[in-house]
């Protein structure tokens, strides 16, 4: 089965000393990777939590068998009650 997961704001785990804990999302697209299902997480090119971007231009990862991250580049903000966002 082909499955998608839209999210914005969820912790991605695009290093490789990611330390976050993956919120609903993460790990539901997880689970039906180790599941054998095709998973596409699409999500924001922006942190939310630390208010940076995560890459500049839109980006596709791969990063297990079964699970494809799509980064959508975004615009950023500094504060979170500001005209920008």
């Amino acid at each position: 089965m082909r499955i998608w997961f839209v999210t914005i704001g969820e912790p991605v785990p695009l290093t490789s000393g990611f330390k976050d804990r993956l919120h609903r999302a993460g790990m539901m697209a997880n689970a039906f990777a180790s599941a054998g299902h095709a998973v596409v997480w699409w999500t924001s090119g922006f942190d939310h939590f630390k208010k940076r971007h995560i890459v500049e231009s839109n980006k596709e990862v791969c990063t297990a068998a079964n699970l494809r991250i799509r980064l959508i580049k975004a615009a950023g903000y500094r504060k979170n009650v500001s005209v920008a966002r």
